[in-house]
């Protein structure tokens, strides 16, 4: 079993899957970057957040809580972290925004 809280796992997670900033995280996930902040942290997470994390990062529930399992659900590299490599040299604010605007598309195509 890994050390520490699951927090620590969660920066394993996000570091390994390309997203090395809370508040792209936050963005993807639609939380407040306070509670990615929180989660970092060891903090509490609802079902709901932790669904979506574990699909995000690619890695499985079971790892990222208690540190069981390997780290990645299949062995795939996370579709985010394959999308985040060709944006990552763009100013955060710009990576917000291009986020912003993919939800939007996937909420509604014909936009």
């Amino acid at each position: 079993m890994e050390q520490g809280h699951w927090g620590v796992r969660l920066r394993v997670a996000m570091k390994r899957s390309g997203i090395n900033k809370q508040l792209v995280l936050a963005s993807i996930v639609k939380v407040e970057p306070s509670t990615v902040s929180r989660w970092a942290a060891g903090g509490n997470i609802s079902v709901k957040h932790l669904e979506v994390l574990c699909e995000t990062l690619n890695v499985s529930a079971d790892w990222l809580l208690f540190g069981r399992e390997p780290l990645m659900q299949d062995g795939r590299v996370s579709r985010y972290a394959e999308c985040l490599k060709s944006i990552d040299h763009l100013p955060p604010d710009i990576v917000l925004d291009l986020f912003r605007i993919l939800r939007k598309l996937a909420a509604d195509p014909a936009m």
